[in-house]
């Protein structure tokens, strides 16, 4: 069993933290009209299903081509 310290720990999610962005914090920039990109890499059947409006569908199979990413704007993946 791996025993990581506390601080180590502290370290890593604060780290996380800076790439992720919750459900409240992507609800307040899109009410906020920020320039955002959403990106769902569900596969095509589950997106069709429901997605976040405004999403752009990028399943697995697509990934290596990065259709969908754009550079001018901060890209949100779920």
């Amino acid at each position: 069993m791996t025993v990581v310290s506390a601080k180590k720990a502290k370290k890593y999610f604060e780290a996380k933290l800076n790439f992720t962005t919750g459900p409240m914090e992507l609800l307040e920039m899109m009410k906020h009209n920020e320039n955002i990109n959403i990106i769902d890499v569900r596969a095509m059947e589950d997106f069709l299903t429901g997605h976040i409006r405004g999403a752009v569908n990028m399943p697995k199979g697509s990934w290596s081509t990065f259709k969908g990413l754009t550079k001018d704007r901060v890209n949100i993946i779920y």
